[in-house]
């Protein structure tokens, strides 16, 4: 099975350089053979002299893809598999990130996970274990409960995974793979499945993701299931609307019916409600009308606009 890995850096070159020497270790041990595409996402750090010239015993090619102007890695990754289904020819690409998180030993079983499925789904390095500290591990459950209740699908995976070039067809078209690169292939419900894999130590460093960065990435996941978080919203709405006119009618009840009143309360009880009501009410459809307008507009097609974004191939 001809096979391309796909990773990306941001000013993350001797991490990338590290990563490239074990991968060929690991590569070799297996046995087998691969070709790297490297994304440099605009890094306003030069590439070290030497960087990438092995010498190497597996890896055959090394190809460095710059981006004009910095995108973030989500759609770094989108330019690279374009790249990629476009230039080159290969049966499946695996895509990690440079920063040693993603270990090369993991990428061998994903090589040969897909290889014993007959290269017929995605498969994806399921986090069994999480190197991050415990404020993180609580900011991520906090937002893993809220990616279930806005799309009903739980999330426990990355950007680490493989997946065959023909399902690749399908991904680069669809516009959700420049947001979000694992949320695409779940809302696209290609054929995979999931290996455990604890996240490794970074080879060097810093994580460049400030907290305003893992907040938008966590958007952007949630955005490519826009139409069933209106879905939900929609129907979450009418819930609380329906239980806020039931709190009206018990109020009215109490007040024409019995004597335990205090004087105004009703009144003040009813406004207050009515108020949330109609917040709620024009919310959800301002919410609604918002997707329904997406629907009709033109979206970004990664595989027809990608090469706009490239500067250079070296």
């Amino acid at each position: 099975m001809k096979v391309v890995i796909l990773t990306f850096s941001f000013n993350d070159w001797l991490s990338a350089a590290v990563l490239l020497e074990r991968l060929d270790g690991a590569l070799t041990s297996a046995n087998r053979e691969a070709e790297m595409v490297i994304v440099d996402d605009a890094s306003t750090e030069p590439r070290p002299d030497g960087f990438g010239k092995g010498p190497y015993r597996a890896l055959r090619s090394i190809e460095i893809v710059r981006i004009a102007q910095n995108l973030g890695h989500q759609r770094a990754i989108a330019v690279g598999l374009c790249h990629a289904y476009t230039e080159r020819a290969f049966d499946s690409i695996l895509i990690m990130d440079a920063d040693g998180e993603d270990l090369p030993a993991d990428a061998i079983r994903l090589i040969e996970t897909a290889e014993s499925s007959g290269n017929a789904q995605a498969v994806f390095a399921a986090r069994s274990r999480r190197s991050e500290g415990p404020l993180f591990r609580l900011f991520y459950q906090l937002y893993r409960i809220t990616h279930y209740l806005l799309t009903g699908r739980g999330i426990r995976v990355g950007n680490f995974s493989i997946l065959p070039k023909r399902l690749l067809a399908g991904l680069v078209v669809d516009p959700n793979l420049w947001n979000h690169y694992a949320a695409s292939v779940f809302n696209s419900r290609l054929p995979r499945t999931t290996i455990p894999a604890p996240r490794g130590q970074r080879f060097q460093g810093k994580s460049k993701l400030n907290f305003t960065a893992l907040v938008m990435h966590g958007l952007s996941a949630i955005a490519c299931y826009g139409e069933i978080v209106g879905v939900r919203v929609l129907v979450g709405s009418m819930i609380v609307s329906a239980l806020v006119v039931l709190g009206i009618i018990i109020i009215a009840i109490i007040r024409f019916s019995t004597d335990f009143a205090v004087p105004g309360w009703a009144t003040t009880a009813v406004g207050i409600l009515l108020v949330i009501l109609l917040q709620i009410l024009g919310s959800a459809a301002l919410f609604t009308f918002s997707i329904l307008n997406q629907r009709k507009n033109s979206a970004m097609i990664p595989i027809r606009d990608y090469r706009y974004w490239i500067e250079s191939i070296s």
